[in-house]
């Protein structure tokens, strides 16, 4: 199946380090993602954990988890919880590391998005706590709205006075998404 093949594709350095290469694991892991197979998610998420790239081990279980989505489940649900704890663990550290590059940081804020709300809170707002780039926040911003926690609307709302006009524009389409966040405007 599509996991035996992922391991074939893994098994070739030159693969998983070219651009292209990338891409379709992507791709591939959104349509493991999709399908919604433990087994083969786990293998996906196994390759994930042991890779020493940061880019692609983030890229890959946000791929993983845009597909579990698709398939009305999550990386919490699914994923053998050490493996995801360790992954989860370095995309907290990742976001909190004002010195990694921008494009990496954002790849670990997009991650936390599929994580679990209670894992991935503090590492997220933090980024909305501190001066941060527009970009980073609005992607911090994103991956709060993938949580359906009642506590998102009001951490929000909380900092609304520290946000920027488009930062705030973002914060008001991620609150009018969900009825139960738009109550929290009035």
């Amino acid at each position: 199946g599509a996991g035996d093949f992922f391991g074939v594709v893994t098994s070739n350095p030159q693969f998983v380090a070219d651009a292209n290469g990338q891409k379709f694991l992507d791709k591939l892991a959104t349509m493991i993602g999709t399908k919604n197979d433990a087994s083969e998610v786990n293998r996906v998420l196994a390759f994930a954990g042991a890779s020493q790239d940061a880019t692609v081990s983030f890229s890959l279980l946000h791929s993983l988890g845009a597909g579990l989505q698709n398939a009305r489940s999550s990386l919490a649900k699914v994923a053998q919880p050490a493996a995801l704890e360790a992954v989860m663990k370095k995309a907290n550290e990742v976001v909190t590391q004002e010195t990694m590059p921008m494009a990496l940081r954002k790849q670990a804020v997009q991650l936390l998005g599929s994580a679990n709300y209670n894992d991935a809170a503090a590492a997220l707002l933090g980024v909305l706590d501190r001066n941060q780039p527009d970009d980073m926040q609005i992607a911090a911003v994103a991956a709060l709205g993938k949580f359906s926690d009642a506590r998102v609307s009001a951490e929000l709302i909380n900092r609304w006075k520290s946000f920027s006009p488009r930062l705030k524009t973002e914060v008001v389409s991620i609150l009018l998404a969900k009825p139960e966040r738009a109550v929290a405007l009035i």
